[in-house]
């Protein structure tokens, strides 16, 4: 109905205001986690071959995947969740 008189549909915007914090356009404060492991060395290769690629590709979902393990509780993730890499 509205679309037909106003030629466009009205958007509802919910969030929180920057002086208030029930009105507005500003998305609502959500806490944010960040986790860092350990870096992963690569040495500078112009031409890697097939298997260099894959070995560090499986190096890095291995320490993400141990990443994942180790912090997982902390944040409330389940105890039998694991990580699925497609």
């Amino acid at each position: 109905m509205y679309k037909r008189i106003l030629t466009y549909s009205p958007t509802i915007v919910l969030g929180r205001g920057i002086f208030n914090r029930f009105i507005g356009l500003m998305p609502y404060r959500v806490p944010i986690h960040c986790v860092v492991g350990r870096p992963i060395v690569v040495h500078q290769n112009l031409n890697p071959t097939e298997k260099e690629v894959d070995e560090l590709h499986k190096l890095y979902c291995d320490e993400l995947n141990a990443l994942f393990e180790e912090n997982k509780l902390k944040y409330g993730v389940p105890h039998s969740a694991h990580l699925e890499f497609i």
